[in-house]
């Protein structure tokens, strides 16, 4: 029915539910950064070992 859509519609903009998974999104992202410039160190300090 027309008002089970409007329900449904509106849990999928609950303000509640939307900052949590931008913040996981935001966490894995963080994460995932960090990792990249901890490699990128890595192979720096590797690069100038080497010279």
């Amino acid at each position: 029915t027309n008002n089970d859509k409007v329900a449904n519609n509106n849990e999928a903009f609950d303000d509640n539910k939307a900052p949590n998974s931008f913040c996981e999104v935001a966490s894995v992202l963080e994460v995932s950064l960090f990792n990249t410039s901890n490699e990128l160190r890595q192979n720096i300090s590797k690069k100038k070992a080497k010279n």
